[in-house]
């Protein structure tokens, strides 16, 4: 009688741990992706269009540092990671918090990275910059 209970929802249960783990390494994937993405498409940004409220640091020359975390508490309801980097100027060297976000609503017909946007720059807690990446949702 067990038998007959117990070994359907084992497999059952079997199943849905691969399934799970084989969901969780491809979301892991698409996120490793969208962030050296991401990440390419500020670097060139940051090269090609100087901000003026960067001006005082110099050309850019790149960013240091790796990895990404996701939200640790997602109460705005969309996807997105965050990138922790250092910016090296000519003249400095500045904390950068880079936010990898999904498009917006009518941008997901658009398969191309969104232009990178530097919302905020302080010398002290340094700057943030917002792209929205077309596989992240």
């Amino acid at each position: 009688m067990w038998k007959k209970i117990l070994l359907p929802l084992g497999a059952v249960l079997l199943g849905w741990m691969i399934w799970a783990s084989i969901s969780r390494n491809q979301r892991e994937a698409t996120r490793n992706r969208c962030a050296v993405e991401g990440q390419a498409a500020v670097e060139q940004f940051l090269r090609e269009t100087p901000d003026p409220r960067l001006a005082s640091l110099g050309a850019f020359k790149h960013l240091q540092g790796g990895g990404w975390m996701p939200p640790v508490w997602n109460i705005q309801g969309y996807e997105f990671i965050t990138l922790t980097r250092f910016a090296t100027f000519e003249r400095g060297v500045i904390p950068m918090k880079i936010h990898v976000t999904e498009p917006r609503a009518g941008d997901r017909a658009n398969h191309t990275l969104g232009t990178p946007r530097l919302e905020s720059y302080s010398p002290i807690q340094g700057a943030t910059v917002f792209i929205s990446h077309p596989d992240l949702y």
